[in-house]
């Protein structure tokens, strides 16, 4: 078993899936959320993860398949609020340290330019620099495309492959 990072970023991808038991990657997110809580290492979040898992909470709420009701006191938003209670929790639990998404802004289009990320996935390596950890927790394939110099990616064994096509070619 290889040793875990000390410290690392986790995007909303890998949280959503860590979290929602029908999300195809949810046992091996889960797994290793666990372990690097048990380790204590460092997850690292920005506003932007905080932001979208109420996203995340309310669309899996709205599809699943006891649904009836609608609104924050319908059945909607109590399955709603359970997923933002695991979040929360995971917050609490873990070593979870909070970075400014606004301290990544002046870098977004440098990241977005060099490796055609979205200004989401550019805060997410923005954050990985802030926070001097240079590795990410996701299930995004799209972020094989930084250079594996720049950052280290945890990403599901299933999804390595399609992640690593991604990478730019190095030249010789």
């Amino acid at each position: 078993m290889s040793a875990l990072p000390a410290n690392v970023v986790v995007d909303t991808s890998f949280m959503a899936a860590a979290l929602d038991e029908s999300a195809p990657e949810h046992e091996a997110a889960a797994v290793f959320l666990a372990r690097l809580t048990q380790a204590r290492t460092t997850i690292f979040f920005n506003d932007l993860v905080d932001l979208e898992m109420h996203d995340v909470a309310f669309a899996l709420a709205a599809r699943g398949p006891s649904a009836g009701g609608s609104g924050v006191d319908g059945t909607v938003g109590v399955l709603a609020r359970s997923m933002l209670a695991r979040w929360r929790a995971v917050l609490a639990h873990a070593e979870a340290v909070h970075v400014d998404v606004a301290l990544t802004i002046d870098d977004l289009q440098y990241y977005m330019g060099q490796f055609g990320l979205s200004a989401q996935q550019a805060a997410h390596v923005g954050t990985s620099f802030l926070s001097q950890a240079q590795r990410i927790l996701t299930v995004d394939v799209d972020f094989g495309r930084v250079d594996e110099r720049t950052l280290r990616i945890y990403t599901p064994e299933r999804l390595v492959r399609a992640t690593r096509a991604r990478r730019p070619c190095r030249a010789a």
